[in-house]
């Protein structure tokens, strides 16, 4: 099953189904990259640069507007979104 719905996230097996996936959306997407996807091309965080593996988790985001995606483990998700609230609070 190449694309699924099982939750609050989307699932993809491929990298390549991301932006086919969501080519009309227009609002940032988050979603995960399957245990298959990682397995057979384990993709680099895109915080820290480091790869993710099974083990770590992944998070990711689509930006519709920009037409790319950013992948990042569990934790390093967490840590860009506070980063982002953050600078938010401080703007306001």
């Amino acid at each position: 099953m190449s694309y699924h719905l099982e939750g609050a996230y989307d699932g993809f097996d491929d990298l390549k189904e991301i932006k086919n996936h969501y080519k009309r959306c227009r609002k940032i997407q988050h979603f995960i990259l399957s245990d298959e996807g990682i397995k057979d091309n384990p993709p680099n965080c895109n915080c820290c640069g480091k790869i993710i593996t099974i083990e770590t988790g992944n998070r990711g985001e689509y930006h519709p507007k920009i037409k790319k995606y950013r992948i990042m483990h569990y934790k390093c998700s967490w840590e860009n979104l506070l980063t982002q609230v953050h600078q938010l609070a401080d703007i306001m």
